[in-house]
């Protein structure tokens, strides 16, 4: 019997093993999106604060 116990304890390693590169595997595409997204963040703020600029410079054009 206790070669059962064994072998069941083994499958809860690998088991564990398995989850752990999964949970490495999402983490990492994780990071990566982020990264992306991050980086797109970023474009999408400075097109904003152009926007805004521009909309300014238009305004005082209108009030000059």
């Amino acid at each position: 019997m206790p070669n059962k116990k064994h072998t069941a304890h083994q499958l809860n390693v690998s088991n564990v093993q398995v989850l752990v590169d999964l949970n490495v595997s999402v983490l990492t595409l994780l990071t990566v999106s982020t990264e992306k997204l991050r980086n797109n963040v970023v474009i999408f703020v400075k097109h904003l604060w152009c926007i805004q600029e521009i909309t300014n410079v238009s305004k005082q054009c209108l009030l000059a």
